[in-house]
């Protein structure tokens, strides 16, 4: 269960940097990405997965850079602060 948790973190952790990275090119994808972080962060919370520290601060990071965007600076400064923990 936990190989399965962990990739499928992994799966919306990609789609959430992809779709950052996406705004380069003038698509703005900022809304899905916070979403996608935030199924990634729930599915580490229901399951415990602890083996993620690097993937986590990367999330806690596209997430806020997502909120930035989206103009929700106060939950963007709580992200920064959960990557940088």
């Amino acid at each position: 269960m936990a190989g399965r948790v962990c990739a499928a973190v992994a799966g919306f952790a990609r789609r959430a940097a992809w779709q950052i990275e996406y705004q380069q090119v003038g698509v703005s994808l900022y809304r899905e990405s916070e979403a996608d972080s935030n199924k990634a962060l729930e599915l580490v919370k229901e399951h415990g997965t602890k083996k993620l520290t690097v993937e986590l601060a990367w999330l806690y990071y596209n997430r806020a850079v997502a909120r930035l965007s989206l103009k929700k600076y106060e939950d963007a400064l709580l992200d920064i602060n959960e990557a940088i923990r």
